[in-house]
């Protein structure tokens, strides 16, 4: 194994770290010269570190407090050097085979090694395989000083090509190679695949009442509710159970969101009227079905009654288009864009 020492590094490509300058207040002084890289210079006085409100550091070449300092004011500037090491030249070691560089031979060559420090403040670019080693190894991406930055892990990207590329999780001593693997499949065409292997479950948990949705070409084909409920095309809906919508009233023209359901039809003043629109109104989808259940209370006017905008077909035997027995059913469905088809107890 190769441990990397970030300062001899730097060093060895003659980066430095920090420059200081000192100044003796004159009375009323409020500019002082200094060479830095905006955002990263810090100003003290009389040896309390100013906070970033307590001056301006803006060019480059001045730092101007806010308030004046007084006579015989120690003031400090220290600048900090942004380093980058990605062009560095890092060490080149012989190793010995299975110490960390496989097969031995020098860092030179385009091998596998493994790294052992960390590179907390610069870029680090390898040509091959990187390693972390430890008992708990952690890659992390982001910190707090990326505020509202955008993280992110990009595998495969700058390609002038074609070529795969995929994620492995290893979890256990069985399957080596993979437990879990994300893969994307070469070409603007490639299949983008997630692979899971051995006998444990495949889950995808949900931990706080948000939905799931599933979409292609970028329109949601299924949804499953906070709730457990799963609605496929916006059309067909699984539950615990068929959903029930109570209607009232004289007259109702079918909604979109009747599809599915059990219309339990309620009225006690007179008889009810179900409207079949016309698909230029109400698209339903072909193959929409809802059922109907009577439940009409009123002494004679009592009939539960279809009928159909123009350019609608309803179907139904003997052209039968009336429910007239209380808690007898009928079941209406859509057989093409303007076609439907009435069945059940009717007369």
């Amino acid at each position: 194994m190769v441990a990397l020492n970030l300062s001899t590094i730097l060093a060895a490509n003659n980066t430095t770290f920090l420059s200081s300058s000192n100044y003796t207040a004159t009375a009323g002084q409020v500019k002082f010269a200094a060479n830095y890289t905006v955002g990263y210079v810090e100003v003290y006085q009389n040896g309390l570190r100013l906070a970033d409100s307590d001056f301006t550091a803006a060019n480059g070449e001045h730092v101007i407090l806010t308030s004046a300092a007084s006579v015989s004011d120690n003031i400090d500037i220290v600048a900090h050097k942004a380093t980058n090491i990605s062009g560095a030249a890092l060490p080149t070691t012989n190793m010995i085979a299975g110490t960390g560089l496989t097969g031995g031979g020098t860092l030179a060559a385009n091998r596998t090694f493994n790294l052992a420090t960390n590179i907390a403040t610069a870029n680090l670019t390898a040509t091959g395989t990187v390693t972390l080693t430890s008992a708990t190894p952690t890659l992390s991406v982001g910190s707090a000083a990326i505020s509202t930055g955008t993280a992110k892990i990009e595998v495969g990207t700058g390609r002038t090509g074609d070529g795969g590329s995929y994620i492995d999780l290893v979890s256990d001593a069985t399957y080596t190679d993979y437990g879990l693997r994300l893969i994307r499949n070469a070409g603007a065409a490639g299949a983008g695949t997630l692979y899971h292997r051995g006998t444990g479950g495949m889950y995808h948990y949900n931990t706080d009442a948000s939905p799931m949705i599933f979409s292609t070409t970028a329109a949601e084909r299924m949804r499953i509710a906070a709730a457990g409920d799963v609605t496929v095309e916006e059309t067909l809906v699984v539950k615990k159970g068929v959903p029930v919508r109570t209607a009232g009233g004289n007259n109702v023209t079918l909604a979109l969101t009747d599809n599915g359901k059990l219309i339990y039809c309620v009225n006690t003043a007179s008889a009810m009227n179900i409207h079949i629109p016309n698909n230029s109104s109400v698209a339903f989808p072909v193959g929409a079905e809802m059922s109907f259940l009577q439940h009409l209370t009123h002494a004679s006017a009592n009939t539960l009654g279809f009928s159909n905008a123009a350019g609608v077909i309803l179907h139904s035997k003997e052209a039968a288009n009336t429910v007239a027995d209380r808690f007898t059913t009928a079941v209406l469905k859509k057989l093409a864009t303007n076609t439907w088809v009435l069945a059940g107890s009717l007369s």
